[in-house]
């Protein structure tokens, strides 16, 4: 039998959490899964800590453990790029609700009211955990710069993955989302930001030359 693998404090705090959760859970914490997680904080600690790790790295070590990886990023204890999310092809929404009980309570009662399939805001919650691993707000904490940020990155990841269908589907969600959120008071708009400020903040110069030269000039 191989000798047990040493780790710092924190990281064997950590695993102890990991397992810890399992039983809380009322989940068994089988072996394989636990040496998943130290081998996986051995690698971190190893390169420094998980932003000192290169995106191969990263996404090496959340492949290697991606059940630890998902309870760090659905408890707040690790926030990652939306491109390791989207490359290991992690399902954050059973894991947050399975490690955000609390979190996962309020967005079904806050949904409640809108008469959405149960379908519906298992695609939301999945989206909206996928918020909270990037930006490590909570749920009901996201504002709506986490969102169009965590938005332009989690498509540009299926774009760099050359899954267009996936991408838009996630564009739609995020759209239904966004509406959820509204209705239910955390946002004050249900309307995406504008790519590019408007005329009447730019001033002509941004428009296109021919169109300018006949444009009104105010005296």
């Amino acid at each position: 039998m191989p000798a047990a693998l040493k780790l710092g404090p924190v990281a064997e705090d950590r695993v102890a959490c990991f397992v810890e959760a399992h039983h809380r859970a009322d989940m068994k914490p089988w072996t394989s899964t636990v040496q998943q997680a130290r081998t996986c904080c051995a690698h971190i600690d190893r390169a420094g800590g998980w932003n000192s790790m290169t995106f191969d790295q990263q996404l090496a070590a959340t492949r290697r453990a991606p059940r630890f990886v998902a309870w760090l990023l659905t408890t707040g204890r690790l926030q990652a790029d939306a491109a390791v999310i989207v490359a290991a092809d992690l399902r954050l929404g059973i894991a947050a609700r399975r490690w955000n009980p609390t979190g996962h309570t309020w967005f079904v009662e806050a949904c409640a009211p809108l008469q959405l399939s149960t379908e519906d805001i298992a695609l939301q919650w999945s989206t909206l955990a996928k918020i909270t691993a990037v930006t490590g707000a909570p749920a009901e904490a996201v504002t709506v710069a986490d969102f169009e940020s965590c938005r332009a990155q989690l498509l540009a990841a299926f774009e760099r993955r050359a899954t267009p269908a996936a991408g838009r589907n996630i564009a739609s969600i995020f759209h239904r989302l966004q509406l959820t959120l509204f209705h239910v008071g955390q946002f004050d708009t249900h309307r995406r930001a504008a790519s590019k400020p408007p005329v009447s903040v730019t001033g002509w110069a941004v428009v296109a030359p021919a169109l300018a030269a006949t444009s009104p000039k105010s005296s």
